[in-house]
Formats: C-alpha cells, structure tokens, sequence
C-alpha cells in the first residue's frame, strides 16, 4: 500500500497489505518446490525513524515511521531481516535452503504510468487539466525525485549479484 494518506484512512489494510504481504511472500519463497536463489524486498526511505534532519538518512538509523504507512514498511524491513536469519540458520541444516536476501530502499520516484493520488506530478496534471492551482501540500519540503528506471536498475543489480554469489 504505497500512499501515505491512504494509510491513515485504512490502517489494517496497510499493516494487512506491506507486513503480511511480506511474510506471506517469504513463506513462498521458503515453501516453494524450487529454490529459489535471491530475494530483494523492496520498501521505502521513509522506513527511518524520522528526525526532521536536512540530510540524507544512514543505513544504521533505528527503523520506526510515524504513521502507518513508514511503520509497515519499517516493519516489512523487521520481518524479511528475521526470515533472511531464520532461513540462513536453517540452510546449515538443508543445503538446499541457501538464499541471499537483502532490502532495497527509495523514495520520491516519479514516472511508470503510477497516476495515483498524491503524487506530485500526476496531481499537477491533473490540476492543469481542470484548469485549477496546483496544490503544494508540503510548500517547505525539499524532496530530491528520481526516475523509476534508476531504482529499477539498482534493484535489478542487486538481484542479479546475490544470485551470481551469496
């Protein structure tokens, strides 16, 4: 469930959607007849604890989010780090079981057909077309947009590379 507000309106369909999407895709993963190599979970920079700083979070920042749509992402994060732990103890036991499992991150990516509400360059358009202002919800926020290829290709890298060597 990618939209904030959206996440206010319907909570349980959020936690319901990121966290046990999450698990219900690893359990797949550890169920499927065919091993499977790689896993890249993909959630969001909005998975830090937010601290309202100027600069770019750290890998190491505590997890958390403030509304429910960071906090099931954060815990998407929580849940696929126990599976790649959990399931890399079992592969001690299976050597069939080894899997190489990481989480991406990005966050404020435009383009790909994604016209849903509350995304900054659909509204825009949107806006234009109806011939009304174009609303800024956050006038003070600096947001640095990437185009979707680029985390696309990253994501697609680290696939690729767990897979060739765990």
């Amino acid at each position: 469930q990618p939209i904030v507000r959206d996440s206010y309106k319907d909570p349980a369909y959020t936690y319901e959607t990121n966290v046990m999407g999450t698990v219900n895709i690893l359990e797949c993963i550890r169920l499927a007849q065919v091993p499977v190599r790689s896993v890249v979970n993909i959630t969001t920079d909005k998975v830090y604890q937010n601290r309202e700083w100027v600069w770019g979070y750290r890998e190491d920042e505590p997890l958390d989010g403030y509304d429910p749509y960071s906090n099931s992402k954060s815990c998407s994060e929580l849940v696929t780090e126990f599976w790649r732990r959990w399931h890399i103890s079992l592969s001690s036991f299976f050597r069939d079981a080894e899997v190489a499992v990481s989480t991406a991150r990005a966050g404020n990516v435009i383009g790909g057909g994604d016209f849903a509400n509350d995304r900054i360059i659909p509204d825009c358009v949107r806006a234009a077309q109806a011939g009304k202002e174009i609303a800024v919800r956050n006038p003070h926020s600096t947001r640095p947009y990437q185009h979707v290829l680029e985390p696309l290709f990253a994501y697609l890298m680290i696939g690729k590379r767990q897979y060739e060597d765990k």
